[in-house]
């Protein structure tokens, strides 16, 4: 009995790391092995490698990931980065813990004018530190556990550094709305507005979409002490300061540039071509789409906020039930908590607003601060059913299966749809393809989801660096030839002024992509030659000559339907044993025709083979 109570005294003591680390058990077991997607390939090789990323740049990110990629951890480089991003968002639970039990503890300062009123409200929400403790635990495991944030910390990406630095942003805005006394009381550095500017600044460092808290910073900076030119004046410092720290760290981009690192994406040491590098101007593009898309964006995200209990269907649901209890939450701040709803919704609405403008097909994550505010909207939820009078066994119990049902529910519910613990088709694809071509080959790309991946195992894991990658449609930049060019040196050759790939005694590979823009007319195939089907390229070949190859067993994982780049590999894969069992036939070898059309049907069972090859197949 004294054992028990000693621990549970030591949950109460310790629960906001021990939320966290029950996040991050769980995280561990779902934690992607290695490469699962293009942009983790890119981003991981930047990382180690110390490189320029695509636009923005994440220099923050990179900075941190390169440092924690070299430490003496017996992972790849890749499991080690997989790691470093689960732990952000492990740390991000933990502060948002704190941040909630903080909200909880000062509860009363929230209380809108009319709710002040009421007498009875300070009797019913003055409770004791377990219960605010549990639903502060209930919000960070809320969060934790939501299928969007759970997902993206798995394998690497920038938004759970975000995510950490913007709830690092909004503690110590909370602490400062709460403590300081009009801004002067505590110096300019020891104020906790010092803090909220710093880790605001960091927060641009990595990615621009931290300006979604901006609005409720305003909204807390200006409320508590109403606007005048004094406060102006020391906001506008704050201000510059955070401008000074993020610009510091920005220069890593033009500095580390003029390096000439492997990974160099558009060589930013101009001013011009810095500035464009770090406001995305290459993405702008897929800003302000139409307003039938802009609508359907909004539609989207509130529909993933719903209940459903499929769990094939990887777009919805991401809280489970919680949602109810966080909508419970959400009433009981408008009622009550009036200025703490309408900071939440200066956070909530802009995200939610400004995100739907930005029309790309992963814009899930950009919610992420949204889904920040329903962590804590859930926890106030379930702070307001323990303070619904009932009596104490039968409010334990209710309490306790409210608790234990709603976070099972949801961890039920996404688990097995962020699992990647034993998700290798990226990894599998990638080797597979760069194992199958011969040494000193030329492999051109356009788009093709291998690219990045392949450029981590070569410069990351030092596999097949003899073979060269280049992608057709960064062909075009002058940076990119240099960056070619450090990659494999000699593999630049300037004619007549112009400058192209050196071909000379290599074999040439197109990938499927790039065959489509050859159909098109946009890439031209060299006069007397054909592209013929090779594993799961095209190898570019005399006309009319055969070209053998070795038929591989191939044993890929196709399960995760969610993932974009599984359904392109399995269709890229099916089309490519599909293509190479026509090109046997057209040369007279019948038998191997038929074992290309038996690998594909063990590939994809369900598969439907056109009648022709069928009744060739069942000869």
């Amino acid at each position: 009995m004294k054992q028990l109570e000693k621990i549970y005294e030591l949950f109460f003591r310790y629960y906001a790391f021990l939320t966290a680390i029950i996040v991050f058990i769980f995280y561990l077991f779902t934690l992607a092995p290695g490469v699962i997607a293009s942009d983790a390939g890119e981003l991981a090789t930047v990382q180690y490698t110390l490189g320029i990323a695509h636009p923005t740049g994440y220099p923050l990110f990179t900075i941190l990931g390169f440092i924690f990629s070299h430490l003496p951890i017996p992972l790849r480089p890749i499991t080690k980065l997989n790691l470093l991003t689960a732990l952000w968002t492990v740390f991000s639970i933990y502060v948002l813990t704190i941040t909630i039990k903080f909200l909880l503890d000062n509860l009363f300062s929230w209380i809108s004018s009319k709710a002040n009123q009421d007498e009875n409200i300070y009797d019913r929400f003055r409770v004791d530190e377990k219960s605010k403790i549990i639903s502060a635990v209930f919000g960070g495991l809320a969060f934790g556990f939501s299928k969007t944030l759970w997902f993206q910390s798995l394998s690497v990406e920038v938004y759970s550094l975000h995510i950490f630095l913007f709830s690092m942003t909004f503690y110590f805005l909370i602490k400062a709305y709460h403590e300081d006394n009009d801004g002067k009381q505590a110096g300019f550095f020891e104020s906790k507005w010092f803090l909220t500017f710093l880790f605001l600044s960091l927060g641009f460092t990595n990615h621009l979409s931290t300006i979604f808290i901006l609005p409720s910073i305003l909204f807390i900076y200006f409320n508590k002490w109403n606007f005048n030119l004094t406060k102006l004046k020391r906001f506008l410092t704050y201000s510059l300061f955070g401008i000074l720290i993020a610009g510091l760290i920005y220069l890593y981009i033009p500095l580390r540039a003029m390096m000439q690192p492997f990974l160099n994406w558009g060589n930013p040491v101009t001013f011009e071509n810095f500035i464009n590098h770090i406001s995305g101007k290459l993405y702008h593009q897929f800003l302000f789409p139409s307003f039938g898309d802009y609508v359907s964006n909004i539609g989207k995200f509130l529909n993933s906020l719903l209940i459903s209990f499929d769990k094939s269907e990887f777009s919805g649901s991401d809280f489970s039930i919680v949602i109810v209890i966080a909508f419970l939450g959400i009433l009981a701040s408008i009622f009550l908590f009036r200025k703490l709803f309408n900071l939440l919704m200066f956070i909530f609405l802009p995200t939610m607003l400004i995100s739907a403008f930005y029309n790309i097909p992963d814009i899930d994550v950009y919610y992420l601060p949204a889904h920040f505010v329903i962590g804590i909207f859930s926890s106030i939820g379930f702070f307001y059913l323990i303070t619904i009078k009932m009596k104490t066994r039968t409010k334990q119990i209710v309490i306790a299966s409210i608790f234990f049902i709603s976070i099972f529910l949801e961890i039920n519910q996404n688990y097995s749809r962020v699992d990647l613990s034993d998700h290798t088709l990226m990894d599998d694809y990638t080797l597979t393809l760069l194992n199958s071509v011969e040494k000193n080959s030329i492999v051109l790309s356009a788009r093709s989801s291998f690219y990045f991946p392949s450029l981590y195992y070569q410069l990351v894991e030092g596999v097949r660096k003899d073979i060269v990658i280049a992608e057709h449609y960064l062909l075009q930049q002058k940076w990119y030839y240099t960056q070619l060019n450090k990659i494999h040196p000699g593999i630049i050759e300037l004619k007549d002024t112009v400058i192209s790939l050196s071909y000379y005694k290599r074999s040439v590979y197109f990938s499927p992509e790039l065959l489509k823009l050859s159909l098109k007319g946009e890439v031209k195939i060299p006069e007397n030659y054909e592209l013929a089907p090779y594993h799961f390229l095209f190898k570019l070949v005399p006309s009319k000559i055969y070209v053998e190859e070795k038929l591989i067993d191939y044993k890929f994982d196709f399960s995760r339907r969610h993932l974009y780049e599984t359904k392109e590999i399995e269709e890229i894969v099916i089309n490519m044993l599909l293509n190479r069992a026509v090109y046997e036939l057209v040369y007279g070898y019948i038998e191997r025709s038929k074992d290309y059309l038996r690998l594909l049907k063990k590939c994809k069972p369900d598969y439907e083979v056109p009648p022709v090859l069928e009744k060739i197949l069942n000869e």
